[in-house]
This record gives structure tokens, sequence and C-alpha cells, in this order.
């Protein structure tokens, strides 16, 4: 009886040991696969950084070069506002048109400021506001035309 017990003991320790052997062959995968998925992972981070880092240089330099640009472009927009007169005084008609407004500069620089009309002085002339006592912008064709009014 005893030799009886003794084997279904072992049959039965042998069942087991069966089944921790196939848990642990389960567990052994699982774990080589997180390993090959966490392999992969890592490429793939290594390669988000290099491109990260490939990126923030090329940004920089679009930034450097966007400040050069806005540069440019302020002091560009300041020559062109050197050749700019706005010019307070000048009287106002109802309904007045752009070559009407710069006529009346015309005769203004000539008869107040004694400006010869020789040559154009003028490229464009037009009121800011459409108002009784609003200044004329003016844009001389020269920036010593300009400084001498």
């Amino acid at each position: 009886m005893i030799n009886v017990n003794v084997a279904s003991i072992l049959l039965e320790i042998r069942s087991d040991v069966k089944k921790m052997n196939k848990k642990f062959d389960s567990l052994e995968h699982s774990v080589n696969s997180f390993k090959d998925e966490n392999k992969a992972i890592r490429k793939e981070n290594e390669e988000l950084k290099s491109s990260v880092s490939k990126l923030s240089g090329q940004m920089k330099l679009y930034e450097e070069k966007l400040s050069e640009t806005e540069l440019k472009q302020e002091k560009h927009d300041m020559a062109l506002r050197k050749n700019n007169l706005k010019i307070y005084g000048i009287a106002f008609s109802e309904n007045e048109t752009a070559s009407q407004t710069e006529q009346k500069l015309r005769n203004y620089f000539s008869t107040e400021l004694g400006l010869k009309q020789d040559e154009p002085l003028l490229d464009y002339a037009y009121r800011l506001a459409n108002k009784k006592d609003s200044p004329v912008l003016a844009r001389c064709c020269a920036l010593k035309v300009a400084t001498q009014c």
C-alpha cells in the first residue's frame, strides 16, 4: 500500500513538474518576447533622438535665418520711410482724390517752400484719414527731396 501511495505521489509530482515546466517555458517565451520588443523600442528611440537632434539643428539655422531676414526687412522698411513725409496743415476738400491731394502738395512745395518743379517730387500722396485735420502722407522720389522739405 505504501508503494502504491508513493507511486501515485510520484506520478502527481511528475505531472505537477510538467505543468511547472510548461509555465516556465511560457514565461521564458514571454520574457524573450519582451526583451525583443524592448530592443526594438530602444532602437526606435535612438533613431528618434537622432532625428530630433538633426531637426533641432535645422530649426536653429532657420531661426537664425529668420532673425536675419527680419533685420533686413526692418532696415528696408526704415529706408522706405526715410522717403516719406507726413505733412500737416494742407487744406482739406470734401471727396478729395489722391491726385488732388498730390496737386495741393506740389502747389504747397512750390509756393510755400520754393522748391522747383523741374523734376518729379512725389511718387504718391494721400490723406491718412478722410477728415478735415488729417495729415497727408507723401513719398518723395528721392531722399534729397525729403530732406529739403
